[in-house]
């Protein structure tokens, strides 16, 4: 099985092999797959977004992981891990940064100003 730091890894690889490149016919498998984690095992996305999220990444690569996997696993599972993702921004200022660029603001907002 391939490990959450592979795929991690490999992830920040293929969007950086792309880069400036927007063609459906050339993403990698492991998009898919962490699109299929993100959708259906919520404990291990975290991990491997958190992952990700911790590595330096060109601009581009920046915005397709905020707008991508990051924004689906808000959309998906952003009240269940709403208070873990807040305390994770007090010491992850970048992972912070990165939630600006999720699609749903609004849903962002509400994760992290709760009241």
């Amino acid at each position: 099985m391939i490990t959450d730091a592979e795929i991690a890894d490999a992830w920040i690889a293929e969007i950086s092999v792309h880069e400036g490149v927007v063609d459906p016919n050339r993403c990698a498998d492991v998009a898919f797959m962490l699109d299929d984690i993100v959708e259906t095992d919520p404990e291990r996305a975290w991990s491997i977004i958190t992952r990700i999220s911790g590595r330096g990444m060109s601009s581009w690569a920046t915005e397709n992981f905020s707008a991508g996997p990051l924004t689906t696993f808000v959309d998906r599972h952003g009240k269940q891990f709403a208070e873990l993702m807040r305390s994770y921004c007090i010491d992850h200022p970048e992972f912070r940064d990165h939630l600006f660029g999720v699609v749903f603001q609004d849903q962002v907002r509400a994760i992290l100003h709760p009241n």
